[in-house]
């Protein structure tokens, strides 16, 4: 997960909670009470937080914010099993590599990497 930034939430970008959830961005009021100067939108609840993502009442909590971060999907095979190219491995979503997926892919699932 990529740090919260409150440049790229105020421009839209996706925010998701520590535990994967994603929020919408309400307003920022730098003026008000300290640690509750963010607000977001968790499903129909509004959430209080610090400007750099925290949720109040804890160090680490489930509602701490972050910017997803984007990822992809990859099947690893040995190497004597790579055709001349790699091209076709990566892939957007774990579906997509499933289904793609040759006999000899390692682990036998596909591999998730975040960007």
């Amino acid at each position: 997960m990529k740090p919260f930034d409150m440049k790229a939430a105020q421009r839209g970008d996706k925010i998701i909670t520590r535990d994967g959830n994603e929020v919408k961005f309400i307003a920022y009021v730098p003026s008000a009470q300290v640690g509750c100067q963010l607000l977001v939108l968790h499903g129909t609840s509004v959430g209080c937080h610090y400007s750099n993502g925290e949720y109040i009442g804890k160090e680490e909590d489930e509602w701490d914010l972050f910017m997803e971060s984007p990822e992809v999907w990859v099947n690893l095979y040995k190497e004597d099993d790579i055709l001349n190219s790699v091209e076709g491995f990566i892939y957007t979503d774990q579906a997509s590599a499933d289904r793609a997926a040759g006999d000899q892919r390692l682990g036998g699932k596909a591999i998730r990497i975040e960007m």
